[in-house]
């Protein structure tokens, strides 16, 4: 699966309201999982990733945003510069 994919399925799943910490547990398990296989740079990169999501993000926002946008273009394919 690539990026675009990642990008659009993350659009369209509809997701049932959970306890946050269900969710951070959740994310937690699977980074350690593959934390062998990632740089250093590529896990902090999805630890805030995964904090901007836990701080900022809504089901209702997330869904929101993937209606109505070119899916086969990620407005952020440009900014990859996060730090």
């Amino acid at each position: 699966m690539d990026e675009y994919q990642i990008f659009a399925l993350m659009g369209r799943i509809e997701v049932e309201p959970v306890d946050k910490a269900t969710v951070i547990q959740m994310y937690a398990e699977i980074l350690a999982r593959v934390v062998d296989r990632l740089t250093d740079d590529e896990m902090r990169r999805l630890l805030l990733c995964g904090a901007y999501i836990n701080t900022h993000g809504s089901t209702e926002r997330v869904a929101e945003q993937g209606k109505g946008t070119d899916q086969s273009s990620p407005s952020w394919r440009g900014n990859r510069d996060i730090n």
